[in-house]
């Protein structure tokens, strides 16, 4: 992504990029919940809590998007690490909490 961008422009490319992958409305995160991956990416996109990291999780789902290929998609690969590395950390509280509100956004997000 082109560091003249701004963070918005950015954003935007992201979130075209996830409109593109329509599959991904279909994909769990993990098998045993129902959580999809498009709803985690939207959500840590949307609830980024500074403009830098909004800015950085745009970059991560953009760069990942375009190095998917037909055996692997990276962007699966990207919720799947977000879950384990961010989200699951915060437990036994902020994960449940981080849970709750990604499936309350499951149906504010399309």
């Amino acid at each position: 992504m082109n560091k003249d961008l701004s963070t918005e422009q950015c954003v935007q490319l992201a979130e075209q990029q996830l409109r593109d992958e329509s599959g991904l409305a279909l994909v769990k995160v993990f098998d045993e919940t129902d959580i999809t991956v498009d709803v985690v990416l939207q959500s840590m996109l949307k609830h980024a809590p500074s403009e830098i990291g909004k800015r950085y999780c745009a970059c991560a789902i953009y760069g990942a998007s375009k190095m998917s290929t037909g055996e692997s998609n990276t962007l699966v690969e990207l919720a799947q690490d977000w879950v384990n590395h961010v989200l699951i950390p915060c437990e036994p509280f902020g994960f449940i909490f981080i849970a709750q509100s990604l499936l309350r956004n499951m149906t504010l997000i399309s």
